[in-house]
């Protein structure tokens, strides 16, 4: 989930602040029949450069790179074998990168139909000194552990122009 602001700043160039929320959760149940439940999030604050590659009347490719924090970059394991529950956290502020391309198709003078496909790199690393071991075995040790979202995108959305 997320939105973006775009600015252009000289033709076929435009200054993009985007503000995304990610969120993964897992959990394993070999304990049975407690659970040990697996969360992690982040919210990436990215400044990206866009340049219009091809530009028509209606449509249009841009091509793009950005970067910037990750912030709380959170990452949560909750057993459920205790009463109340019991949690362990660490937060931290993670790094953003992100390159790729974006299509658009104009609907109508101030709406369109996006999509854009990206790269990205968006980890942080918790736990940095931790010395909890899950299930008591040293290679399940939490230290140095990554919260990692990289890997590849694809998007389709709505776009409202505003103020053009």
């Amino acid at each position: 989930f997320g939105g973006s602001v775009r600015f252009p700043i000289r033709p076929r160039w435009s200054l993009d602040l985007e503000l995304a929320r990610f969120h993964a959760t897992n959990h394993d149940s070999t304990k049975a029949p407690n659970d040990i439940n697996f969360t992690a999030s982040a919210t990436p604050m990215v400044v990206s450069l866009y340049y219009t590659a091809l530009g028509r009347e209606k449509y249009k490719v841009n091509v793009f790179a950005g970067a910037g924090p990750m912030l709380s970059t959170r990452a949560l394991i909750d057993f459920s074998l205790f009463n109340p529950r019991l949690g362990i956290a660490d937060e931290v502020v993670g790094t953003f990168f992100h390159a790729g391309a974006e299509g658009e198709y104009m609907l109508s003078p101030r709406f369109s139909l996006s999509g854009r496909v990206l790269g990205r790199s968006a980890s942080g690393k918790v736990w940095k000194d931790n010395k909890l071991n899950l299930y008591g075995d040293p290679k399940y040790a939490l230290k140095d552990r990554k919260v990692d979202f990289s890997g590849f995108g694809a998007f389709v959305a709505l776009r409202a122009y505003i103020g053009y």
